[in-house]
């Protein structure tokens, strides 16, 4: 049976044409985006893999240099917060004592400690 002329056929016919271009372009929208994806994905992991040996290279760096670095708080009385191993053996005391005495409790004159800081402060900006 047919529903009203060969025109209704065309229109569906048409329609679905449409829809299928549609849905063609969008497919190919798609994989597209995918494909950027996963290049963005593998310049991830490579920037990752770079980071990585980077922190590496200065985490080597710093842990077998012979002189000591530490970071600590400001101030005179400025606490440790990380030492290196070269400050074990340059000062005689274990990494757990430095984390617990004052910075200033290391200077033969603690009170040098305020002018090492304001040089360090002009070197730094």
């Amino acid at each position: 049976m047919l529903i009203g002329n060969n025109n209704y056929g065309e229109y569906l016919m048409d329609n679905a044409c449409k829809e299928a271009e549609r849905l063609s372009e969008e497919l190919v929208s798609l994989r597209r985006k995918v494909a950027e994806l996963k290049r963005l994905e593998e310049e991830h992991k490579r920037m990752e893999k770079s980071l990585y040996e980077s922190e590496r290279k200065h985490r080597s760096l710093v842990e077998n240099v012979r002189f000591g670095v530490f970071r600590s708080t400001l101030g005179e009385k400025g606490r440790f917060l990380e030492v290196k191993p070269a400050m074990e053996k340059i000062t005689g005391y274990t990494r757990d004592e430095l984390l617990k005495i004052s910075v200033s409790d290391l200077y033969v004159y603690p009170e040098e400690r305020e002018t090492v800081l304001e040089e360090a402060a002009q070197i730094t900006g």
